[in-house]
């Protein structure tokens, strides 16, 4: 289960709060009673609420798998697929108008300088002293459409057939 900031921050309080409770008991008695039935609401709606984010994701999983078993099941006729087939192989899925992408870079920026001095030798001669320096930084990679074309899903391979 984890713990988010607010849970955590949530947890800090109760604990600093059973803490001032425990020392005060005598003098408040009730107040640790309160500390601690806040805490046991606390665990309780937290076990909750993991229990049902993990229900939702095997939903979602058995929502995945039974896409899988419709696409195992159903005997798909598919027609005018432009796709040389190897033997054994079965055309299971289609589709058109598929865009193709990739992560990709735009390249690198350099950042830098150069600092030095220069010194006069003689009349149009010059001394340069100095250093130059920077760091180039790779851009970060982004999506990018590749090309756009057909997909088509066989028992044995995914095929993209595009224009480049």
């Amino acid at each position: 289960m984890k713990i988010t900031a607010g849970q955590g921050c949530l947890g800090g309080i109760a604990i600093f709060a059973l803490i001032i409770s425990v020392q005060n008991f005598q003098n408040a008695p009730y107040f640790l009673f309160f500390i601690l039935a806040l805490i046991a609401i606390w665990i309780g709606v937290s076990l909750l609420n993991g229990k049902a984010r993990t229900k939702k994701m095997l939903e979602q999983f058995e929502h995945q798998a039974n896409i899988l078993d419709e696409l195992v099941k159903a005997d798909f006729k598919v027609e005018d697929v432009m796709l040389s087939t190897q033997k054994e192989e079965v055309v299971i899925y289609h589709l058109e108008d598929i865009m193709l992408t990739e992560y990709r870079s735009t390249g690198s920026t350099y950042s830098g300088g150069y600092a030095g001095v220069s010194f006069r030798v003689a009349k149009g001669v010059r001394l340069n002293t100095g250093k130059t320096g920077g760091s180039s930084m790779r851009n970060p990679e982004t999506p990018q459409t590749i090309d756009s074309g057909e997909l088509t899903v066989t028992n044995q391979r995914v095929v993209f057939t595009g224009a480049n």
